[in-house]
Protein backbone atom coordinates (compact mmCIF):
# COMPACT_ATOMS: atom_id res chain seq x y z
CA UNK A 1 0.00 0.00 0.00
CA UNK A 2 2.07 2.51 -1.52
CA UNK A 3 -0.17 5.60 -1.69
CA UNK A 4 2.60 7.74 -0.02
CA UNK A 5 4.92 7.85 -3.41
CA UNK A 6 2.75 9.95 -6.27
CA UNK A 7 2.17 12.86 -3.10
CA UNK A 8 6.12 12.86 -1.61
CA UNK A 9 6.57 13.37 -5.10
CA UNK A 10 4.13 16.05 -5.53
CA UNK A 11 5.55 17.88 -2.25
CA UNK A 12 9.33 17.14 -3.34
CA UNK A 13 8.97 18.64 -6.26
CA UNK A 14 7.68 22.00 -4.82
CA UNK A 15 9.93 21.91 -2.11
CA UNK A 16 13.09 21.05 -3.88
CA UNK A 17 11.55 23.93 -6.97
CA UNK A 18 12.10 26.49 -3.60
CA UNK A 19 15.19 25.29 -2.18
CA UNK A 20 16.84 26.20 -5.71
CA UNK A 21 15.22 29.24 -6.66
CA UNK A 22 14.30 31.11 -3.42
CA UNK A 23 16.71 34.08 -3.75
CA UNK A 24 14.83 36.75 -3.42
CA UNK A 25 13.72 39.64 -0.22
CA UNK A 26 10.68 41.20 -0.55
CA UNK A 27 10.00 43.81 -3.10
CA UNK A 28 6.14 43.54 -3.17
CA UNK A 29 3.81 41.62 -4.84
CA UNK A 30 1.71 44.62 -6.28
CA UNK A 31 0.81 44.39 -10.02
CA UNK A 32 1.58 40.04 -9.65
CA UNK A 33 -1.61 38.56 -11.41
CA UNK A 34 -3.76 35.42 -9.92
CA UNK A 35 -3.87 33.82 -13.01
CA UNK A 36 -0.62 32.56 -14.52
CA UNK A 37 -0.79 31.95 -18.84
CA UNK A 38 0.28 28.07 -19.19
CA UNK A 39 0.58 26.24 -22.45
CA UNK A 40 -2.27 23.74 -23.39
CA UNK A 41 -0.79 20.57 -22.54
CA UNK A 42 0.65 21.56 -18.72
CA UNK A 43 -0.16 18.57 -16.23
CA UNK A 44 1.84 20.33 -13.26
CA UNK A 45 2.08 23.94 -12.51
CA UNK A 46 3.50 25.86 -9.65
CA UNK A 47 3.58 29.57 -7.97
CA UNK A 48 7.12 29.88 -5.56
CA UNK A 49 6.57 33.11 -3.76
CA UNK A 50 9.87 34.32 -3.35
CA UNK A 51 9.53 37.27 -1.09
CA UNK A 52 8.05 35.52 1.68
CA UNK A 53 10.17 32.54 1.41
CA UNK A 54 12.84 34.49 1.91
CA UNK A 55 11.27 36.04 5.51
CA UNK A 56 10.60 32.32 6.41
CA UNK A 57 12.30 30.44 9.26
CA UNK A 58 12.34 27.57 6.57
CA UNK A 59 13.99 29.91 3.78
CA UNK A 60 16.44 32.19 5.48
CA UNK A 61 17.71 28.55 6.81
CA UNK A 62 17.82 26.85 3.34
CA UNK A 63 19.40 29.77 1.89
CA UNK A 64 22.41 29.96 4.29
CA UNK A 65 22.90 25.88 3.61
CA UNK A 66 22.39 27.16 -0.45
CA UNK A 67 25.43 30.14 0.08
CA UNK A 68 27.51 27.62 1.95
CA UNK A 69 27.30 24.96 -0.87
CA UNK A 70 27.88 27.31 -3.76
CA UNK A 71 30.79 29.09 -1.73
CA UNK A 72 32.75 25.44 -1.06
CA UNK A 73 32.29 24.10 -4.86
CA UNK A 74 33.56 27.71 -6.33
CA UNK A 75 35.92 28.28 -4.00
CA UNK A 76 35.52 31.52 -2.92
CA UNK A 77 34.61 32.91 0.46
CA UNK A 78 32.47 35.74 -0.50
CA UNK A 79 29.21 36.31 -0.11
CA UNK A 80 26.87 35.36 -3.13
CA UNK A 81 24.96 38.91 -3.37
CA UNK A 82 27.59 41.30 -4.80
CA UNK A 83 28.90 38.41 -7.29
CA UNK A 84 25.07 37.79 -8.55
CA UNK A 85 24.70 41.39 -8.59
CA UNK A 86 27.57 41.95 -11.03
CA UNK A 87 26.63 38.91 -13.00
CA UNK A 88 23.34 39.73 -14.06
CA UNK A 89 23.33 43.42 -13.66
CA UNK A 90 20.52 43.68 -11.11
CA UNK A 91 20.28 43.02 -7.29
CA UNK A 92 17.89 39.28 -7.63
CA UNK A 93 17.27 39.98 -4.04
CA UNK A 94 16.03 43.20 -5.01
CA UNK A 95 14.04 42.60 -8.03
CA UNK A 96 12.86 38.71 -8.50
CA UNK A 97 9.06 38.75 -7.20
CA UNK A 98 8.05 35.36 -7.99
CA UNK A 99 8.71 33.05 -10.32
CA UNK A 100 5.99 30.41 -11.83
CA UNK A 101 6.77 26.94 -13.57
CA UNK A 102 4.95 25.09 -15.59
CA UNK A 103 5.40 21.44 -17.02
CA UNK A 104 3.68 18.71 -19.48
CA UNK A 105 4.85 15.86 -17.25
CA UNK A 106 6.03 14.79 -13.95
CA UNK A 107 9.12 12.93 -15.93
CA UNK A 108 9.98 12.73 -18.51
CA UNK A 109 9.29 9.20 -20.77
CA UNK A 110 11.68 7.09 -23.50
CA UNK A 111 14.03 10.14 -23.70
CA UNK A 112 11.61 13.07 -24.34
CA UNK A 113 12.17 15.97 -22.46
CA UNK A 114 8.66 17.75 -21.05
CA UNK A 115 7.04 20.59 -22.24
CA UNK A 116 8.41 22.62 -19.86
CA UNK A 117 7.88 26.83 -19.13
CA UNK A 118 9.59 29.39 -16.54
CA UNK A 119 8.23 32.84 -16.18
CA UNK A 120 10.48 34.94 -13.44
CA UNK A 121 8.49 37.85 -12.39
CA UNK A 122 11.02 40.76 -12.10
CA UNK A 123 10.86 44.85 -10.86
CA UNK A 124 11.30 47.80 -13.49
CA UNK A 125 14.70 45.77 -14.41
CA UNK A 126 15.66 42.70 -16.46
CA UNK A 127 19.23 43.39 -16.14
CA UNK A 128 21.93 41.33 -17.84
CA UNK A 129 19.81 38.63 -18.28
CA UNK A 130 19.16 38.54 -22.37
CA UNK A 131 22.71 39.93 -22.57
CA UNK A 132 23.95 36.23 -20.87
CA UNK A 133 21.82 34.41 -23.08
CA UNK A 134 24.34 35.35 -26.01
CA UNK A 135 27.25 33.80 -24.32
CA UNK A 136 25.65 30.34 -24.52
CA UNK A 137 26.34 27.72 -26.82
CA UNK A 138 24.51 27.87 -30.43
CA UNK A 139 22.74 31.09 -29.84
CA UNK A 140 20.90 32.75 -32.24
CA UNK A 141 17.36 34.56 -32.54
CA UNK A 142 14.21 35.20 -33.95
CA UNK A 143 11.45 38.12 -34.45
CA UNK A 144 8.22 36.96 -33.14
CA UNK A 145 5.92 40.15 -33.38
CA UNK A 146 7.30 43.16 -31.79
CA UNK A 147 9.17 40.53 -29.80
CA UNK A 148 12.99 39.17 -29.54
CA UNK A 149 12.85 35.44 -28.77
CA UNK A 150 16.67 34.28 -28.22
CA UNK A 151 17.87 30.72 -28.41
CA UNK A 152 20.52 29.03 -27.24
CA UNK A 153 21.47 25.72 -25.59
CA UNK A 154 22.16 24.41 -21.80
CA UNK A 155 23.12 21.66 -20.89
CA UNK A 156 22.67 20.28 -24.28
CA UNK A 157 19.31 21.17 -24.00
CA UNK A 158 17.43 23.59 -26.37
CA UNK A 159 16.50 27.19 -24.29
CA UNK A 160 14.32 29.81 -25.71
CA UNK A 161 13.82 33.13 -23.93
CA UNK A 162 12.76 36.29 -24.26
CA UNK A 163 11.66 39.59 -21.77
CA UNK A 164 8.18 40.93 -21.58
CA UNK A 165 7.29 44.38 -20.30
CA UNK A 166 3.86 44.76 -18.32
CA UNK A 167 1.50 47.47 -18.45
CA UNK A 168 2.97 48.80 -15.48
CA UNK A 169 6.29 48.33 -16.33
CA UNK A 170 7.33 45.25 -14.92
CA UNK A 171 9.57 42.69 -16.54
CA UNK A 172 8.73 38.75 -17.82
CA UNK A 173 11.65 36.73 -17.90
CA UNK A 174 10.29 34.03 -20.22
CA UNK A 175 11.82 30.53 -21.18
CA UNK A 176 11.02 27.20 -22.11
CA UNK A 177 12.46 24.07 -23.99
CA UNK A 178 10.66 25.05 -26.75
CA UNK A 179 9.59 28.20 -28.85
CA UNK A 180 5.63 27.02 -29.28
CA UNK A 181 5.86 27.92 -25.17
CA UNK A 182 7.61 30.68 -25.26
CA UNK A 183 5.05 32.23 -28.18
CA UNK A 184 2.06 31.25 -26.42
CA UNK A 185 2.81 33.18 -23.62
CA UNK A 186 3.88 36.14 -25.48
CA UNK A 187 0.31 35.62 -27.12
CA UNK A 188 -1.24 35.94 -30.97
CA UNK A 189 -4.06 35.39 -32.51
CA UNK A 190 -2.63 32.20 -34.54
CA UNK A 191 -2.14 30.73 -31.29
CA UNK A 192 -5.93 30.24 -30.03
CA UNK A 193 -6.63 27.29 -28.12
CA UNK A 194 -2.75 26.45 -27.09
CA UNK A 195 -2.68 28.33 -23.73
CA UNK A 196 -4.88 27.62 -20.26
CA UNK A 197 -4.97 29.99 -17.51
CA UNK A 198 -4.17 28.56 -13.97
CA UNK A 199 -5.80 31.03 -11.30
CA UNK A 200 -3.36 30.61 -7.89
CA UNK A 201 -4.80 32.37 -4.93
CA UNK A 202 -3.71 35.51 -2.84
CA UNK A 203 -4.30 34.38 0.59
CA UNK A 204 -1.54 36.26 2.57
CA UNK A 205 1.25 33.93 3.75
CA UNK A 206 0.90 31.24 0.99
CA UNK A 207 5.02 30.43 -0.04
CA UNK A 208 4.34 28.13 -2.67
CA UNK A 209 1.22 26.93 -4.79
CA UNK A 210 1.25 23.65 -6.96
CA UNK A 211 -1.76 22.92 -9.32
CA UNK A 212 -2.19 19.56 -10.77
CA UNK A 213 -4.04 19.84 -13.63
CA UNK A 214 -4.80 16.04 -14.84
CA UNK A 215 -3.62 13.19 -12.34
CA UNK A 216 -1.08 11.30 -14.53
CA UNK A 217 -2.62 7.63 -15.77
CA UNK A 218 0.53 5.83 -14.77
CA UNK A 219 -0.72 6.84 -11.14
CA UNK A 220 -4.30 5.57 -11.37
CA UNK A 221 -3.71 2.96 -13.58
CA UNK A 222 -2.47 0.77 -10.42
CA UNK A 223 -4.17 -1.79 -8.81
CA UNK A 224 -5.34 -1.24 -5.27
CA UNK A 225 -5.75 2.14 -3.08
CA UNK A 226 -4.09 4.08 -6.21
CA UNK A 227 -6.96 3.34 -8.05
CA UNK A 228 -8.92 5.66 -6.00
CA UNK A 229 -7.03 8.38 -7.79
CA UNK A 230 -9.86 8.31 -10.82
CA UNK A 231 -12.19 9.70 -8.97
CA UNK A 232 -9.83 13.41 -8.79
CA UNK A 233 -10.27 15.50 -11.67
CA UNK A 234 -7.52 17.76 -10.45
CA UNK A 235 -5.40 18.63 -7.27
CA UNK A 236 -3.88 21.56 -5.86
CA UNK A 237 -1.08 22.17 -3.01
CA UNK A 238 -0.61 25.49 -0.78
CA UNK A 239 1.89 25.56 1.75
CA UNK A 240 2.45 28.59 4.77
CA UNK A 241 4.36 29.11 7.52
CA UNK A 242 3.18 28.93 11.04
CA UNK A 243 4.50 29.12 14.17
CA UNK A 244 7.21 26.38 13.78
CA UNK A 245 5.37 24.19 11.60
CA UNK A 246 5.04 24.10 7.52
CA UNK A 247 0.57 24.00 6.92
CA UNK A 248 -0.03 22.26 4.27
CA UNK A 249 -2.99 21.77 2.40
CA UNK A 250 -3.93 19.24 -0.53
CA UNK A 251 -7.49 19.68 -2.43
CA UNK A 252 -8.27 16.76 -4.61
CA UNK A 253 -11.48 17.64 -6.88
CA UNK A 254 -14.01 15.49 -7.60
CA UNK A 255 -16.31 15.64 -10.56
CA UNK A 256 -19.35 16.04 -7.77
CA UNK A 257 -19.80 15.87 -4.34
CA UNK A 258 -20.93 12.14 -4.52
CA UNK A 259 -18.01 10.90 -6.15
CA UNK A 260 -15.89 13.56 -3.21
CA UNK A 261 -17.32 11.76 -0.91
CA UNK A 262 -16.68 8.03 -1.94
CA UNK A 263 -12.84 9.55 -2.21
CA UNK A 264 -13.03 10.71 1.22
CA UNK A 265 -13.76 7.62 2.60
CA UNK A 266 -11.40 5.73 0.49
CA UNK A 267 -8.54 7.92 2.04
CA UNK A 268 -10.07 8.18 5.51
CA UNK A 269 -9.97 4.13 4.94
CA UNK A 270 -6.70 3.85 3.77
CA UNK A 271 -5.36 6.43 7.43
CA UNK A 272 -7.30 3.55 9.27
CA UNK A 273 -5.43 0.80 7.46
CA UNK A 274 -2.17 2.27 7.82
CA UNK A 275 -1.23 0.56 11.46
CA UNK A 276 -2.14 -3.03 10.43
CA UNK A 277 0.32 -2.60 7.05
CA UNK A 278 2.85 -0.81 9.43
CA UNK A 279 3.13 -3.94 11.98
CA UNK A 280 3.17 -6.36 8.81
CA UNK A 281 5.80 -3.84 6.79
CA UNK A 282 7.62 -4.48 10.58
CA UNK A 283 7.34 -8.38 10.62
CA UNK A 284 8.67 -8.30 7.21
CA UNK A 285 11.56 -5.90 8.23
CA UNK A 286 10.64 -2.98 6.30
CA UNK A 287 8.94 -1.05 8.49
CA UNK A 288 11.44 2.13 8.52
CA UNK A 289 10.90 3.80 5.79
CA UNK A 290 7.20 2.92 6.33
CA UNK A 291 7.55 5.03 9.83
CA UNK A 292 7.60 8.24 8.53
CA UNK A 293 4.50 8.10 6.31
CA UNK A 294 2.47 6.49 8.48
CA UNK A 295 3.45 9.82 10.99
CA UNK A 296 2.30 11.81 8.62
CA UNK A 297 -0.91 10.37 7.66
CA UNK A 298 -1.73 9.88 11.35
CA UNK A 299 -1.37 13.30 11.67
CA UNK A 300 -3.54 14.36 8.57
CA UNK A 301 -6.75 16.05 8.55
CA UNK A 302 -9.58 14.77 5.72
CA UNK A 303 -12.71 16.61 5.44
CA UNK A 304 -15.08 17.31 2.31
CA UNK A 305 -15.99 20.45 1.08
CA UNK A 306 -18.77 19.89 -1.76
CA UNK A 307 -16.89 18.13 -4.44
CA UNK A 308 -12.94 18.54 -2.94
CA UNK A 309 -11.95 16.53 -0.33
CA UNK A 310 -8.96 18.30 2.15
CA UNK A 311 -6.01 16.63 3.29
CA UNK A 312 -4.58 18.93 6.39
CA UNK A 313 -1.29 18.54 7.67
CA UNK A 314 1.68 20.32 9.74
CA UNK A 315 4.84 19.70 9.39
CA UNK A 316 7.47 20.60 12.04
CA UNK A 317 9.87 22.99 10.19
CA UNK A 318 12.68 20.68 11.53
CA UNK A 319 11.53 17.62 9.72
CA UNK A 320 11.49 19.95 6.66
CA UNK A 321 15.14 20.39 7.18
CA UNK A 322 16.04 17.14 7.40
CA UNK A 323 14.54 16.36 4.38
CA UNK A 324 17.03 19.00 2.58
CA UNK A 325 19.62 17.53 4.63
CA UNK A 326 19.03 13.91 3.52
CA UNK A 327 18.01 14.67 -0.40
CA UNK A 328 19.53 17.77 -1.22
CA UNK A 329 22.94 17.20 0.80
CA UNK A 330 22.04 20.87 2.30
CA UNK A 331 24.72 21.96 5.63
CA UNK A 332 21.50 22.97 7.53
Amino acid sequence: MNLAGPLRAFLATSFLLTATLSLADDPGTAGLSNTAVVPADTKLAVRIHLPRIAKSVTGGRLLKGIEAVVQAESGVDQPLRPQMTEILGMDPFDEVRAIDISTSQLASSDGEMPNGLAVVHLGRTAGNLEGLLTMLPQYRFQSYGKQTIHQAEFEGQPVFATVLTGSSGQKNFVASNQSSSVQSFVGGNDLAGQTVNVEYSDQPGLLIQSKLLSIPQQWSDQPGPMAGLQLVKDAKLQIKEVASDLAINVSLRADDPDRAEQLRQMVQGLKAMMPIALEKARGEGEGAELEETFELVQRTRVTRDGPTVVLELSVPIETVLQFFRDEAKLPL
